[in-house]
């Protein structure tokens, strides 16, 4: 099966672009330019190429991205893409605590604030503060849903129609955090 051994993976330097050292059976080691080096499962499903990581080494062993090969390939050999197995699964684990607006929210402000300066955090905490409506609501209706509320919110559209505005700017890169963490389903409806 396998074509590379620890010996050699240890042996293996980063070049100038990514490049790719095939296992064999699909299992193949991606070393980046950074050093950074990924286990990575190529596949075929429905007609259509894939790939799904197995881990980072030299936290998963090559044995271990081994037994991690043999599970994904016996997952596509029942007729499931290993990929959306691992989405559901990953989706299953989420509470409705993990789906509450509010929790999005403040991890999506937690994700961002590293790179931004502290007056650029604080507005956005602050216009998601004053819009009431979504706070401590679950993703369970269409996220446009969520947003015509924000736009018909009389008390803030008169108050400060900026603001409104800048909310609901907000919402939307909140709506996607939760789509890419998994929080929300493209359409904002949550599973």
């Amino acid at each position: 099966m396998g074509k590379l051994t620890d010996k050699a993976l240890r042996a293996i330097k980063p070049q100038a672009c990514i490049c790719n050292i095939a296992d064999g059976d699909g299992l193949s080691l991606e070393v980046w330019p950074n050093g950074g080096r990924y286990w990575r499962f190529r596949y075929r499903f429905a007609g259509k190429a894939k790939r799904l990581s197995l881990g980072v080494y030299p936290e998963v062993s090559l044995k271990e991205a081994r037994d991690s090969l043999t599970v994904a390939r016996a997952t596509l050999r029942g007729g499931v893409d290993p990929s959306r197995d691992r989405k559901e699964a990953k989706q299953a684990l989420l509470t409705a605590e993990d789906r509450d607006f509010s929790k999005v929210a403040a991890d999506w402000l937690a994700h961002n604030k590293p790179g931004w300066a502290s007056e650029t955090c604080r507005k956005p905490a602050m216009s998601l503060s004053n819009v009431c409506i979504l706070r401590s609501r679950a993703w369970t209706s269409p996220a446009w849903v969520l947003l015509k509320r924000v736009r018909r919110s009389p008390k803030l559209a008169a108050r400060a129609p900026a603001l409104a505005q800048k909310a609901r700017g907000h919402f939307g890169s909140i709506a996607e955090f939760a789509i890419h963490s998994g929080c929300a389903k493209r359409g904002g409806i949550c599973p």
